[in-house]
């Protein structure tokens, strides 16, 4: 049988078998095409409309957070407009047709007005088209967006002017109430208005609703971004707001900034084991500096995940929002994810945010009350991310309230903060053992602070001692350091401690007890490196944290 006779016979075959496959039972009738397709075109409307609804909703609660952020966001400070455009091409192809029947075309129209903006104040109105700009021609078509987008990002005096027509849009969402769209209507007696571009000051980072199923927000230095699950999870606006000021605190308080430094430090203590793995003839395909990133990456995260609802309870406070009920949000939240009641990772568990939130709600209860300045409580300047934080620290009113753990910060951006993340197994850094004696020493030289370098390593084969005679060397080393300490002989102790570190430098209580000795001796700078090690190699261990903060801000 050819192999064309063969294809036939089974196809047959199915299809034969199709027919005695079960049916439904009940008259199914028929629908027309044509409504088929009417419905879809109503049910793309409604998607554009809900997302520009939804977008508007950011907008709306996002402002007036933004504006209270400014003197947090250092380098980050600009104008925002208040207002947004959009065209046909600002959709997907898909969506062309709903689009041009909800009244869009190649020319910009208004589908955003911030509430509570200059744009609000100055008339703008969901609807109106872009006639001219600076009375020349208004940017039409494919890019029309963008580069009118670019031409209002140029500062400039006077402010461009724009010609705007009453619009003949079937959207007019509910970006402005029913009060702005009267004021609109009486102001416009005439077809076509001249006004100049409101600006609003603010931190310039961008609101963005994204359609997400997932139950998150985040940020990530640039950008504010909550997700559509979110924002059908959140009560009221209050709650979403809770959400955004949050956000809004990490990327001022520059926590991702902070991350990225703290992961190339992770990444360099993995290069070493690399390297130190290589030269026992171990090629580990660079897993270790992977690892390394990924430990640092998460180091302190609880930390700025607490700062974050702290500075942002300030942010809503300043903005005129309530704090007293923010808390409530996380015990909702917990009803969403029960394991984060007791049990987290990368964030605090929705307990503890619980119970800080109400401390700050009555810290800044309290500061009202008095008529203090609403800022959040710093460390002081040396542990203050940005100079606009230190003078922040410098001016706000002394307390003896709980204060924020601020950290340092430094480089550029990518990853992202978010609310809300999965619980995920700890990541440490692995141990390297080799059965040969191959390699001459056990540790690398690294440099970590202004004035210090400081060892670290797995413990490796050296002067004729295989990996275990190795081991047991450290703990000995360890036990004596620490009974040297107990009768405070301190120089002795540190002396067996580092004997410790040196043999086997791949164990955090090694490095820990170090450290704690070295805190204790007015050693701070070579203390910061030692316990950042300690840190990397225990991720899970609080009290490691703490030490490392504590030797930071001395």
């Amino acid at each position: 049988m050819s192999i064309r006779s063969a294809i036939s016979l089974s196809v047959w075959c199915i299809a034969a078998s199709l027919s005695a496959c079960a049916m439904p039972t009940t008259q199914l009738g028929t629908v027309s095409p044509e409504a088929v397709r009417a419905e879809q075109l109503k049910q793309q409307q409604l998607v554009i409309e809900w997302d520009l609804r939804q977008q508007q909703r950011v907008e709306d609660v996002g402002h007036a957070l933004l504006a209270a952020a400014t003197p947090f966001c250092n380098g980050a400070i600009g104008t925002r407009t208040g207002v947004r455009f959009a065209n046909l091409f600002s959709f997907s192809r898909d969506y062309y047709e709903a689009a041009r029947s909800l009244g869009f075309s190649d020319t910009l129209m208004v589908v955003g007005v911030t509430r509570g903006s200059s744009a609000e104040r100055s008339g703008f109105a969901v609807g109106d088209r872009l006639v001219s700009l600076d009375g020349g021609s208004a940017p039409v078509g494919l890019n029309g967006a963008q580069l009118l987008g670019r031409a209002l990002g140029t500062r400039r005096t006077p402010a461009p002017q724009l010609t705007l027509r009453r619009g003949d849009a079937l959207f007019l969402g509910d970006s402005a109430s029913d009060e702005a769209v009267g004021r609109s209507d009486v102001r416009r007696a005439e077809a076509e208005i001249r006004v100049a571009v409101p600006t609003d000051t603010a931190c310039t980072y961008n609101l963005i609703a994204a359609r997400q199923d997932e139950l998150n927000a985040w940020s990530d230095g640039t950008n504010v971004t909550i997700t559509s699950a979110m924002l059908r999870f959140v009560a009221d606006d209050d709650e979403l707001a809770a959400v955004v000021a949050h956000e809004v605190a990490h990327n001022a308080m520059r926590h991702i900034q902070a991350k990225q430094k703290n992961a190339a430090m992770g990444g360099i203590f993995g290069a070493i084991v690399d390297i130190v793995a290589a030269t026992q003839g171990v090629n580990t395909q660079g897993e270790f500096t992977k690892q390394g990133i990924n430990a640092g990456s998460i180091v302190f995260s609880q930390d700025f995940e607490r700062e974050a609802d702290y500075v942002g309870m300030y942010l809503l406070a300043r903005a005129g929002r309530p704090t007293a009920k923010v808390a409530n949000f996380w015990r909702r939240m917990a009803q969403e994810d029960p394991k984060s009641i007791k049990y987290a990772s990368t964030h605090p568990t929705t307990a503890e945010r619980f119970v800080r939130l109400g401390q700050a709600a009555g810290e800044i209860q309290q500061k009202i009350a008095m008529g203090g300045d609403l800022r959040p409580e710093m460390r002081g300047a040396s542990g203050v991310p940005g100079r606009a934080l230190a003078r922040a620290a410098a001016e706000a009113p002394r307390t003896n309230r709980p204060q924020s753990q601020a950290t340092t910060a430094a480089a550029p951006r990518p990853k992202s903060e978010a609310i809300v993340a999965k619980t995920v197994a700890p990541v440490q850094a692995p141990l390297v053992t080799s059965a040969g004696d191959v390699s001459p020493a056990s540790y690398t030289k690294v440099a970590v602070a202004d004035s210090a370098s400081y060892t670290f390593g797995p413990p490796a084969p050296r002067n004729g001692l295989s990996v275990q005679q190795v081991r047991r060397l450290a703990s000995i080393a360890y036990l004596d350091g620490l009974e040297a300490l107990e009768l405070r002989q301190y120089e002795q102790a540190e002396k067996k401690l580092r004997e410790a570190v040196r043999y086997d430098g791949g164990e955090a209580r090694y490095h820990a007890a170090l450290g704690r000795l070295l805190l204790k001796r007015g050693k701070a700078t070579e203390a910061e490196a030692v316990l950042s090690a300690a840190v990397l190699l225990d991720m899970e261990n609080a009290e490691y944290r703490e030490l490392l903060l504590d030797a930071r801000r001395r």
